[in-house]
């Protein structure tokens, strides 16, 4: 590498000499989703006969036309699992709306927001 007059040499290391040795990684098992509907954003969580799907990706899949590509809109909200479905489905219809205009209007078509807010009334007659 040749070095640059106006740094200094020492910020141009010597390239190691070939013998030495590569840095060793050491293998770590991977993270697993915890398997409560715990707000940890994950999507999925394994239960005993398989994935488990959170309630926010039932949700999502279930409105006409499928929603599941907005998933991670909803975790950047903070609504990741059902107990904050039910939270935000607890507020009045016309502030929940608003919400959802203000946070997703620029993500969504009208067809898929408003598919989305017949869902969740749905979602939220079923729990």
């Amino acid at each position: 590498m040749k070095s640059n007059p106006s740094y200094p040499s020492s910020l141009f290391p010597a390239p190691a000499p070939a013998s030495a040795s590569a840095p060793a990684f050491v293998s770590a098992p991977i993270p697993t989703p915890i398997e409560s509907e715990g707000g940890n954003g994950h999507s999925h969580s394994t239960g005993e006969r398989g994935p488990v799907r959170s309630s926010v990706l039932e949700l999502l899949s279930s409105a006409k036309p499928n929603l599941e590509a907005f998933h991670p809109h909803f975790v950047k909200m903070g609504i990741t699992d059902g107990n904050a479905l039910r939270d935000l489905l607890s507020w009045p219809v016309h502030v929940q709306e608003r919400m959802l205009r203000v946070e997703l209007g620029g993500a969504m078509s009208a067809l898929q927001l408003y598919g989305l807010i017949a869902a969740m009334h749905q979602w939220k007659e079923s729990h």
